[in-house]
Parts: structure tokens; sequence; C-alpha cells
């Protein structure tokens, strides 16, 4: 079991157990939109990607920095990273279908992904950098599954 302490720190990308880092085949991956998104975003909008949505600060992580209050609060609950989605990202997922948590929990070396609000996900992931766990982000985004409404209980 990995301790959970207020000494954690991330790992850097050699020492980390990650499935796979930010590559330029993911960051071209274009995401669709979300049904629910289509008609408000008009088809005028362009294609979106995953690297723009990096570049424009709407897919993002943060690990907590030493001596940080709020994030000591963060390691004492046992996450280790804040991953936020902005607005923009909010097109290319459906409140109706599978949660982004959801399919973000169920990456390897993720033991834990909880939706804070609409735009924070908060992920124990104590064996991830902080670039495998906004890629763990980014193909949770590029998961059809977060676009497609589930049928009625």
């Amino acid at each position: 079991m990995w301790p959970f302490s207020r000494q954690w720190t991330a790992p850097s990308p050699q020492h980390c157990r990650c499935a796979r880092h930010l590559d330029d085949a993911l960051l071209a991956t274009v995401l669709p939109r979300a049904a629910a998104w289509l008609d408000e975003a008009g088809e005028d909008v362009p294609p979106t990607t995953i690297g723009s949505l990096i570049d424009h600060e709407e897919l993002g992580v943060e690990p907590p920095e030493p001596g940080g209050e709020p994030d000591e609060e963060l390691l004492e609950e046992g996450f280790h990273y804040s991953l936020w989605l902005g607005d923009a990202a909010r097109l290319h997922y459906d409140d109706e279908a599978t949660p982004v948590a959801t399919v973000l929990g169920q990456h390897r070396g993720i033991r834990k992904a909880q939706q804070e609000d609409r735009e924070i996900i908060l992920i124990k992931a104590p064996r991830l950098c902080p670039d495998g766990a906004l890629t763990a982000l980014a193909l949770s985004l590029a998961d059809p599954r977060v676009r497609l409404a589930r049928a009625p209980d």
C-alpha cells in the first residue's frame, strides 16, 4: 500500500508507473461534441483537439504544492491530483452519459476519482506523474461513453 502523507510529491515521468503519457497522436485527437451540445455549438465551430484544450487551459492537472494549505487537505483526504475541465471541454461530454469521473477511475493507476463540481475531479493516483494524470483525463474525455446518453432506468 502506497502511503498517503503530506510528504508525497508527484513522481517524475522517469519514475512513474503511467500506462501512457501525452504524445502527438493523443494531442491531435479530435473530440466529437456531445449530442446535447450540437445544436448550441452550431456547425461553424471548428473541430476541437485534445491539444488545443490543453493549450487553452481547458484541460489541466494540478499536483499539490508542498506547504499549500488547501493542498495539504487534499493529501490528508488521500487525493494526489486535482484535474479540471473548462467550459470548452464541457462541449464534449453529456451529463446524461457515463460521468467523466467514472471513466477516469477505470484507468490503470487511478485508485479513485471523485467529481467535486462541474469542473473539478480529484484522483487518488500516487504513482502517476502529472503528465500521466492529464493523459488519463484526456483519454476519458475521448471515450464515447461520456457522450452517449444512458437508457432511462
